[in-house]
């Protein structure tokens, strides 16, 4: 496969890709990189995930000019995500998943464009579009404790009887492009001197709630958050996710949610109110699925994110 060269000493893009188990999407995602055109350099990193469905190989085999990271385990999200940030030669670093795809070839420079427009502007998030034509929660408000609560253990149905407990404040709209206190970070341009130290990611946190802890981090810091409907991408949502067994899914969002709660709602209100509820809930939901629904305990594969 011929693929077009991506040269311009004026900007330079890394872009950071982590894989497991999808070589298919992986290939469609990295086709789409290798189509952008503008003047910048590029440099494309790839994780593979300890994958068994030759994603290596692929990679190696059909684009040669990826810097390619093969782990002989499954590290899981934010630790692979650190180690190519901290290779990352770019002064803006765009963090991608394996099911991302760029709706055309003027993605990267547009954003690049609306960068440097806002110099303000530590992350920025496209618009992002499901399979289905749904468009993709990516532009939100920072997550409460109240939220947590109704959301994560056996106590929110009472909690959401409380007058407005049941309204999801979080949401934003996505119509419109806009400053926003939290970017899902599925596909993000970040600015580099926007990270603090080498690591983007806080790796107490396995899968979930990463886009919560960097977006608050980056507020916190004076830096803030755009997301752009100019500029849009194709996400087969959860790709990798879904292969997981419900089970061990379940295991790693309640451990990550204890984490994001400790974190930023405190860790005396986390452990009094919180962690006690969230792992009853937690034994309540195997015991249901082990008796309702045995395929729950099947690994259903492998994730990126």
């Amino acid at each position: 496969m011929g693929h077009q060269e991506i040269s311009n000493k004026k900007t330079k893009i890394t872009v950071c890709i982590l894989t497991h188990q999808a070589k298919e999407v992986l290939e469609l995602c990295l086709q789409s990189v290798f189509m952008q055109k503008g003047k910048f350099d590029i440099e494309i990193l790839v994780t593979d995930n300890a994958s068994t469905d030759g994603t290596s190989e692929m990679v190696q085999s059909k684009f040669p000019e990826v810097h390619l990271i093969a782990l002989n385990e499954n590290r899981s999200f934010t630790g692979p995500y650190n180690n190519m940030v901290r290779k990352a030669t770019g002064n803006y670093i765009m963090i991608l998943n394996n099911d991302i795809e760029f709706v055309d070839d003027q993605f990267l420079a547009s954003a690049l464009d609306i960068m440097e427009r806002h110099p303000a502007v530590g992350m920025l998030g496209p618009k992002s579009i499901k399979p289905t034509g749904e468009v993709e929660i990516i532009c939100k408000r920072q997550l409460s404790f109240i939220e947590i609560l109704c959301a994560w253990t056996l106590i929110g149905p009472l909690l959401m009887r409380i007058k407005g407990a049941n309204k999801n404040t979080t949401l934003l709209s996505q119509d419109s492009s806009q400053y926003a206190p939290v970017i899902q970070d599925s596909a993000i341009l970040v600015r580099k001197e926007a990270i603090e130290g080498k690591d983007l990611y806080d790796e107490k946190f396995g899968f979930y709630f990463t886009e919560d802890d960097i977006s608050i981090r980056f507020r916190r810091k004076g830096w803030k958050l755009l997301y752009s409907t100019d500029i849009q991408v194709k996400h087969r949502h959860q790709y990798s996710t879904k292969k997981i067994s419900k089970i061990k899914y379940q295991w790693i969002y309640m451990r990550d949610v204890i984490a994001y709660s400790r974190k930023f709602c405190g860790p005396f209100k986390t452990i009094i109110f919180l962690e006690v509820p969230v792992y009853l809930t937690f034994i309540f939901r195997v015991l249901y699925w082990y008796i309702t629904d045995k395929s729950s305990w099947k690994q259903r594969g492998g994730s990126s994110h």
